[in-house]
């Protein structure tokens, strides 16, 4: 399975390193067009890159930002709107005619956005 793996990410393994004579000219062409092999720190350099991401907020980040925003988006009034297809049903007009209700925050107050 690994080995599996192993020729569909890196082809010059797959089929034995560099070209030779002892290869076809398909294997040739697609060794070529491969690129040269992938170093052998590679993976070490790949886990630094992620681990320098992973860190990227700072504690000032952190303590400015802690709390998660509200997802984006309108959130549909469910009651308003069931009684206005209703009513669209019952005077046959579509379901697509009026104003779709939405639930409005209240603007928040200081002490509400501190907590």
């Amino acid at each position: 399975m690994s080995q599996a793996g192993e020729a569909t990410l890196v082809p010059q393994a797959a089929l034995g390193g560099q070209a030779g004579p002892d290869q076809s000219a398909g294997q040739q062409a697609l060794l070529a067009a491969a690129g040269p092999p992938a170093p052998n720190t590679i993976r070490r350099e790949v886990d630094e890159e992620a681990a320098h991401e992973a860190s990227d907020h700072s504690l000032t980040d952190k303590l400015m930002f802690w709390r998660t925003p509200p997802p984006p988006g309108v959130v549909v009034d469910p009651q308003k709107e069931a009684q206005r297809l209703r009513e669209d049903a019952a005077l046959g007009h579509s379901p697509t005619t009026g104003e779709t209700p939405i639930i409005q925050n209240k603007p928040k107050t200081f002490f509400d956005a501190l907590f």
